[in-house]
């Protein structure tokens, strides 16, 4: 018993320690610095058609990350530029991410706590009656770190509402602007593509009315762009995903089949490779996740950059010759400078 409990203590604290370098790791990652590091932003009333558009990217292990001018945007920093503004969408949104965030954090902390203390007492408890209560708390403080977890994490959809709504404000002022309207219009072919985020649903992509949840009908909406970039995104995203189905299914059928194998076997000796097998189906789901989060993440980010073209933000480059002979193609509408002229 004592072996036992000594091997919990430890699992425990190695989770601890984990989830606090995780987090740490996702802070450095989008952008999070300590004051020293991070000058004080001045809360100075910009109007929205001078203020720079907040870009957003997404990283595979850091989470989504906020840039503004070129730097990243903690999120202090962003709350400072929501104070001045008198949109209720976006303070709705803003205060939402805020109270989901602090109540996450209470939660996870508060459950890992309960957790931690209730599986101790059950295992040192001598009787059942304590067992129980040990037992009880720990599942309680396991619902409070789920909910703890899906609170934090309503925080960033809600954050990720709150860039967007302040971005499409920011448009709408460049647009109305005379000076602005002009540079803040892209081409006429390109249709913004409207990202959402919501807390269990993930990324939904709309054009208009029209939900892009096919790739096929999303990369005909880009392809008349015919940016390299967007369209390499866009095959890493269709393969990452093919991968992950492929590891997903296979992971499915190596547990259905451990399990099966495993309950079928009495010989403690036989159920050995059924046990080893069921593990390593459980570590393919794992990776299979990983495939599929790297899927998410080229496609978002090859939205976010397709739209910067749509919006005008970025202008088109020039299509240069299709192959060497565009290169001799000499007319004579070309408006060549002649160093010496006929009489």
């Amino acid at each position: 018993m004592k072996i036992f409990k000594t091997i919990i203590l430890y699992s425990l604290i190695l989770a601890l320690v984990l989830n606090t370098g995780l987090q740490a790791l996702a802070q450095t990652a989008t952008g999070t610095a300590t004051p020293e590091e991070t000058p004080a932003v001045v809360s100075t009333p910009i109007s929205p058609a001078q203020r720079l558009l907040i870009d957003t990217k997404y990283n595979t292990i850091g989470g989504l990350q906020y840039i503004q001018g070129g730097e990243p945007v903690a999120v202090d920093d962003l709350d400072e530029l929501f104070k001045p503004e008198k949109d209720p969408e976006l303070n709705r949104l803003w205060g939402t991410s805020k109270s989901s965030g602090a109540l996450g954090g209470w939660g996870q902390g508060l459950g890992t706590g309960l957790l931690a203390g209730g599986i101790l007492v059950s295992a040192d408890s001598k009787g059942q009656t304590n067992t129980n209560i040990g037992l009880g708390v720990a599942l309680g403080g396991a619902v409070l770190l789920v909910a703890g977890s899906l609170l934090n994490f309503q925080a960033k959809t809600t954050q990720f509402g709150a860039v967007e709504r302040y971005n499409q404000l920011t448009r709408e002022a460049q647009h109305s602007n005379p000076v602005t309207a002009i540079l803040s219009t892209g081409p006429a072919q390109l249709n913004p593509i409207e990202v959402r985020f919501s807390t269990l649903g993930g990324f939904n992509y709309k054009a208009g009315e029209k939900d892009l949840s096919d790739d096929r009908e999303m990369e005909n909406l880009i392809s008349p762009l015919n940016d390299f970039e967007v369209n390499r995104m866009m095959k890493q995203s269709e393969s990452s995903g093919t991968v992950c189905a492929v590891l997903g299914t296979t992971a499915v059928v190596g547990v259905v089949g451990s399990l099966v194998g495993f309950a079928s076997t009495s010989s403690t000796d036989n159920r050995t490779p059924y046990a080893w097998t069921y593990l390593g189906s459980m570590a393919l789901f794992v990776v299979a996740d990983f495939f599929g989060l790297e899927s998410q993440t080229a496609k978002f980010n090859a939205v976010q950059r397709y739209n910067r073209f749509a919006y005008g933000e970025e202008q088109l480059l020039p299509q240069g010759p299709s192959n060497e002979k565009d290169l001799l193609n000499f007319n004579d509408n070309r408006n060549v400078t002649s160093g010496a002229q006929k009489p």
